[in-house]
């Protein structure tokens, strides 16, 4: 997908039929999670996030154990997962406390600055999704599928309330 793209035809064509779609590169140029929390090599700026984040508490899950068919999860210092998420890289991407999973929705909205994306899914509720941040090998699992998952909800419910913003005139990036 292109930088600039209707509101209308994003809608149509990928929210209405919960249809996947891939950013460009130039799409997210200007996002701070690519200028700030990525190295120029494409590895994570833990010294970065470190510094937006460090005791920020987060949730995060151990997709290596199950409790009542889910994983268990506990609230950490961001630190401490960045401090995992160090050694896990360092002993080729194993650890002993298992997979764990940092998924928060909530921990970019903490910050002022945020990415034109969030346009798209700030629709119904108070309950936005704005940051899920973890290794590339975890990226699909269980939390990911929870995290398409609850788009599908959000916006087959907004289908039957009619609670959806809709826009035929308007693009959503500035030019």
């Amino acid at each position: 997908m292109g930088r600039e793209i209707p509101y209308s035809k994003f809608f149509k064509n990928y929210l209405i039929p919960n249809q996947p779609c891939i950013f460009s590169k130039k799409f997210t140029e200007d996002w701070n999670c690519r200028k700030n929390w990525i190295t120029a090599d494409g590895k994570p700026n833990f010294q970065r996030l470190l510094h937006e984040f460090d005791e920020t508490p987060v949730p995060v899950a151990n997709c290596s154990a199950k409790e009542y068919n889910s994983n268990p999860k506990q609230i950490l210092p961001f630190k401490e997962f960045i401090q995992y998420w160090r050694e896990y890289i360092q002993n080729g991407h194993s650890s002993p406390k298992g997979c764990l999973y940092l998924k928060d929705w909530h921990m970019q909205s903490k910050k002022e600055e945020s990415s034109p994306v969030w346009d798209f899914f700030l629709m119904v509720g108070h309950n936005k999704v704005k940051c899920l941040l973890c290794p590339k090998e975890m990226t699909y699992n269980n939390y990911t599928s929870s995290m398409l998952r609850h788009y599908r909800a959000l916006h087959e419910h907004a289908q039957t309330t009619n609670n959806l913003y809709q826009s035929n005139q308007i693009n959503i990036y500035p030019k």
